[in-house]
């Protein structure tokens, strides 16, 4: 961090310097289901553009859709909501900006019960995420690899992790981009004899790297 705010002492705010901003969540929900109702960020203060710093990442985050919808409960309980720690922001030449690819509000969805029923236990979802300027993913492309890869799964765990993405929210950007994203969820299964437990040890288990590339077109 040091260096850091050397580095803009001395330059004065180079294109591409970062400055890491601490992003606090603000709530008034009992159950936190719709994730924050606002995000803020407390940007360092002393540096030599410390206003249009603070300025910009509180423009950006005004610019998010919050609160979250309403989930469906359609693949089982809501998706597990988590907030990022830091908001990155970036000089470009016109000004500060938030870096890409930043998600702000993580969504990651609990195994679909239906899922568990045929023999699933875990599923690796590569997704294809396309923020616009209100820092909601249009369309997710989503592809889930659960082990047990079957028609009837993937009925499943694609739409269950679809449904995840659309309530992810990323720091808006003045540009159309696609991020490339895995998510790894896993079954907690509690069994009564230990014949079935040993049984899991057959289920082999995705490779998250060997996930396509969504965002990448095919030739």
């Amino acid at each position: 961090m040091l260096a850091l705010i050397l580095a803009l002492t001395l330059a004065g705010g180079l294109p591409g310097t970062e400055v890491i901003c601490t992003l606090l969540a603000e709530s008034e929900q009992p159950d936190g289901e719709r994730g924050p109702d606002r995000l803020l960020a407390d940007c360092p203060a002393g540096l030599p553009e410390a206003a249009d710093i603070q300025l910009a990442a509180d423009s950006a985050l005004a610019a998010i859709s919050l609160p979250l919808p309403e989930p469906s409960r359609r693949w089982g309980p809501p998706p597990h909501i988590e907030i990022a720690e830091n908001l990155v922001m970036v000089r470009h030449e016109a000004g500060w900006a938030p870096a890409l690819g930043q998600i702000l509000v993580r969504a990651e969805p609990l195994m679909p019960v239906s899922a568990v029923e045929m023999g699933a236990r875990h599923m690796a979802c590569a997704l294809a995420l396309r923020p616009d300027s209100a820092g909601v993913p249009v369309d997710p492309e989503v592809h889930c690899a659960s082990g047990r890869q079957t028609r009837r799964v993937s009925r499943v765990t694609n739409p269950a992790m679809q449904d995840a993405a659309t309530r992810m929210r990323l720091a808006p950007v003045e540009m159309l981009y696609c991020l490339d994203e895995q998510v790894a969820v896993r079954a907690l299964v509690v069994y009564r004899d230990s014949s079935a437990r040993n049984s899991e040890g057959q289920i082999p288990i995705s490779d998250i790297n060997a996930l396509p590339n969504l965002c990448v077109t095919p030739d």
